[in-house]
């Protein structure tokens, strides 16, 4: 399976490298010299046809070769290119309309980053310049507005012209993708072409966007990095296309020169950086040292030259300088790639290195293709076809990744929950038992042995009759009598018999016909959706709420009335405690105030929400929301 699917991936790729009309071009022409047009829906390119000169002493003008036709080379190849040299280039090149009708033409120089070139028809006995263009000047000069250089002109019926071009391309490399065709064919091309561009730039800028969203959501530094390098990236592609000094930069032909090597810098850069973040790289200390030096390197010698460095012949050797340490960085990133796939097994790894394989691949396909005269969608538009690929998937996966992220954190939540309740559950479960082991030897060894001991003292006063008017006496006898109703008293409230058997509301009523009893407020009990019983650690933490409220209102609230309201629902219980006293600033509680405290752990033992409401001379709302 394997080999096939690479097999198909090597036929695709062919595919979109096979030439578009190379085939036709060879019956169009008449010889190699001139180019033939004999139909407005073509793209001719013009590098068969091409015959060049390399100035290096730069002195000649376009008189010289009008009048020395033995100073031409003839191009052999399907394109033209030149190297770093210093040098004019001349270039010349025959065109001839074969249509019985006059062809409106267009001259396209698909290539973004000329520095300079001017460009002549020869007539019989005249020069007719017809523009100078290039880089070194804003783009607000061109008369065409494209991010290629476009020269328009006009062949009659069996027309033949002689058009001369002279570039100065400063010491860089300088490739000579030049192709004619008739305005409409052109203009339709363009159209479609735009078309393109506008829903990968769209595409990949809403994926770069999705990462940095990514990034706000999860904090995870890698995703900020690969934004960075996704950014980059499409300002790579801007710049490489022409769109960058056309939209952008256009007022600065410096800033357009800077662009494309200086996006490249840091797309490397933070490439390495996002790779070395999200593969956990053991060593990335050891990534500083190589980035720092690419980075002063930029600085000073290419592409900002701050130093003074920069000459038509250094500028060849820093670029090519600042293209290796690019490459070396290149190269460690898919070391680590290549680390952490074959040692540690990683899959990341392997998704990674395909990643940043496929600018490689888009070089080589796109280097074979020019040398060999092809001319298709996929090799003029190489970089945001690639940048387009890549950025998809690895927004996809990365997102993939997320998501992955995202529920193994939201299982490692969901399992501290529930060891949270299970502990929670525990803790009020022991509670409770503590409650009920203490209640039960209150009842029955201390309230034992009060009542002995009241009995041996009642029986003292039989044997002693002058007891019976004796003042410490009496008194003794009152006060056990009191410990021993107090200690009924603790024992009913540790585990209150009336809420293990009937439930919460007959307790607090309970609870609160005691309560009127002994203090002139008014207490009033509203409760509804309690038909059947809650489970019962609920039942006796309301209840010891309830009591720790009513207490701390009949101490210190001065209040008239007391509402109490207990709501039941199908997921929770909503429990309301409001009185209308003097109130008091929630901020301002003293220290050791320990009766809020107390409520809202035990709503939090509960999973609850606790709201406390009050203000001075206001009344108090206390009101709790448990979950079932």
């Amino acid at each position: 399976m394997k080999q096939i699917y690479w097999l198909n991936l090597f036929t695709t790729l062919l595919f979109l490298s096979y030439p578009s009309d190379i085939w036709s071009e060879q019956t169009d022409d008449v010889d190699n010299n001139t180019l033939i047009i004999n139909s407005i829906h073509k793209n001719y390119p013009v590098g068969q046809h091409i015959s060049y000169y390399v100035d290096t002493s730069k002195a000649l003008t376009v008189s010289d070769f009008a009048e020395f036709d033995s100073l031409w080379k003839i191009n052999k190849k399907q394109r033209l290119s030149f190297g770093p040299e210093q040098a004019h280039h001349w270039i010349q090149f025959k065109v001839k309309n074969n249509l019985s009708e006059t062809v409106p033409i267009v001259l396209n120089y698909e290539y973004a980053h000329v520095a300079e070139f001017s460009i002549y028809r020869m007539e019989r006995d005249s020069i007719i310049p017809l523009g100078t263009y290039g880089d070194n000047y804003p783009f607000d000069n061109r008369k065409i507005k494209h991010p290629h250089f476009l020269i328009f002109d006009q062949l009659d019926v069996e027309d033949t012209a002689t058009y001369l071009l002279k570039i100065n391309q400063e010491g860089q490399d300088l490739p000579v993708p030049l192709f004619i065709s008739s305005q409409y064919h052109f203009f339709e091309d363009d159209h479609n072409t735009r078309l393109i561009h506008g829903f990968s730039f769209g595409l990949t800028l809403l994926i770069a966007l999705g990462i940095l969203g990514l990034f706000v959501i999860l904090k995870n530094q890698y995703f900020l990095l690969q934004f960075i390098a996704s950014l980059f990236s499409l300002f790579y592609v801007l710049a490489e296309e022409g769109y960058g000094y056309m939209y952008l930069w256009g007022f600065s032909p410096r800033l357009n020169g800077i662009s494309r090597p200086f996006s490249l810098g840091i797309v490397v850069i933070f490439s390495l950086l996002f790779t070395s973040s999200f593969l956990k790289f053991k060593h990335s200390n050891y990534l500083k040292y190589p980035i720092l030096i690419c980075l002063l390197y930029m600085l000073f010698a290419h592409p900002i030259f701050l130093l003074p460095i920069h000459t038509d012949k250094t500028i060849g050797p820093l670029i090519s300088i600042f293209l290796l340490m690019a490459l070396f960085i290149a190269l460690l990133n898919i070391g680590i790639c290549l680390q952490k796939m074959f040692v540690e097994k990683s899959r990341d790894a392997v998704f990674l290195l395909t990643i940043f394989v496929l600018p490689v691949i888009g070089i080589l396909l796109r280097t074979i293709s020019f040398q060999g005269g092809i001319a298709n969608l996929f090799t003029k538009h190489t970089g945001i076809i690639i940048l387009t690929l890549q950025t998809t998937l690895l927004g996809g996966y990365l997102l993939y990744r997320s998501i992955s992220i995202i529920r193994e954190n939201q299982n490692i939540k969901l399992t501290l929950a529930e060891e949270r309740q299970q502990a929670s559950d525990s803790i009020l479960h022991s509670l409770h038992q503590e409650r009920e082991r203490i209640s039960m030897n209150i009842h029955d060894s201390l309230s034992s042995l009060l009542s002995a001991a009241k009995i041996n003292l009642e029986t003292l006063k039989d044997s002693f009759t002058e007891l019976k008017n004796n003042k410490e006496y009496v008194t003794t006898n009152v006060l056990l009598t009191k410990v021993s109703n107090e200690m009924a008293l603790v024992a009913q409230n540790l585990m209150p018999k009336t809420l293990k058997e009937f439930g919460l509301i007959d307790e607090v009523k309970k609870h609160i016909n005691l309560l009127k009893e002994n203090t002139d407020i008014q207490i009033n009990l509203e409760y509804s959706g309690f038909e059947e019983r809650l489970p019962e650690k609920i039942e006796l933490e309301l209840f010891y709420i309830t009591m720790e409220v009513l207490d701390n209102t009949i101490k210190y609230s001065k209040a008239a009335t007391v509402l109490i309201q207990f709501m039941k629902y199908d997921n929770e219980i909503v429990v309301i405690y409001e009185d209308d006293g003097i109130g008091f600033d929630v901020h301002l509680i003293r220290k050791g105030a320990n009766g809020l405290a107390n409520i809202r752990n035990r709503i939090t033992l509960l999973y609850g929400e606790t709201d406390i409401h009050s203000k001075l001379n206001d009344g108090t709302t206390i009101t709790l929301n448990i979950p079932l």
